[in-house]
C-alpha cells in the first residue's frame, strides 16, 4: 500500500496485448516546481540587475552633463576674464599715455602760455584724467581686495596733486615746481601699482 501511495501507474495498450507499465515518481513534480522557482528567481535577479544598470547609466549621464556644464562654465569665465583683462590693459595703456602728456600740456607751457590759457589747458587735462580714473575704478570693484583699495587711494592722491597744481597757478608760482615734482612722484607710484595689479590678474587667470 505504501508503494502505491508513492507512485502512479500509466498503462499503455500494446499490439501484442501486453501491458507496459511506466512509473512516474512524485519527486519529479518537486523537481519541476524547483526549476520554475529557479527560473522566477533568475528572472527577478535579471530585472533587478537591469534596473540597477539603468539607474547607474542615468546617474552617469547626469554626472556627465553636470561635468560638461562645469567645463562650459569655466570656459566662459576664462573668456570673460580674458576680455576684462584686455579691457583693463587697454585702459591702463591709454591712461599712461595721457599722464605722459602732462609735460607737454603743462610743464613745458608754463613759461610760454598766458595764465588763462594755461588754466584752461590744465582743467581740460584734469577732466581727461578724472575720466580714466572712473574707468579704472570700474575694475577695482572688490572691496576685500587690499590691492584694489590701495590703488584707489593712490589715484585719489594723484588727482589731488593735479588739483594742487591748478590751485598753485592762482597763488605763488614759486612753489609750482614743487607741486609738479610731487605729481611726478604720485604718477610713478600709480604706474607701478597698476602694472603690478595687471600682472597679478594675468597670473590668476593662468592659475599661477
Amino acid at each position: 500500500m505504501a508503494q502505491q501511495e508513492n507512485a502512479q501507474a500509466v498503462i499503455l495498450q500494446q499490439p501484442s496485448d501486453q501491458q507496459l507499465v511506466i512509473k512516474i515518481e512524485q519527486d519529479t513534480d518537486w523537481i519541476s516546481i524547483g526549476a520554475i522557482v529557479l527560473s522566477l528567481l533568475a528572472f527577478v535577479v535579471t530585472i533587478y540587475i537591469v534596473k540597477k544598470s539603468t539607474e547607474s547609466q542615468i546617474q552617469s549621464n547626469k554626472d556627465l552633463i553636470k561635468s560638461q556644464n562645469e567645463i562650459k562654465k569655466h570656459e566662459l569665465e576664462f573668456i570673460y576674464k580674458s576680455q576684462e583683462i584686455d579691457k583693463f590693459r587697454n585702459v591702463i595703456a591709454e591712461y599712461f599715455a595721457l599722464l605722459m602728456k602732462f609735460n607737454s600740456v603743462v610743464s613745458l607751457e608754463i613759461g610760454r602760455m598766458e595764465r588763462g590759457d594755461l588754466i584752461e589747458s590744465l582743467i581740460n587735462y584734469l577732466s581727461q584724467v578724472a575720466y580714466y580714473h572712473m574707468q579704472i575704478e570700474l575694475f577695482l570693484d572688490c572691496e576685500s581686495n587690499s590691492n584694489h583699495q590701495t590703488v584707489k587711494i593712490q589715484l585719489k592722491e594723484l588727482m589731488d596733486s593735479l588739483l594742487k597744481i591748478r590751485i598753485q597757478l592762482d597763488d605763488n608760482k614759486d612753489q609750482l615746481n614743487d607741486r609738479i615734482a610731487a605729481f611726478s612722484n604720485e604718477l610713478d607710484i600709480v604706474k607701478a601699482s597698476l602694472i603690478k595689479l595687471l600682472n597679478q590678474n594675468v597670473k590668476l587667470q593662468k592659475g599661477e
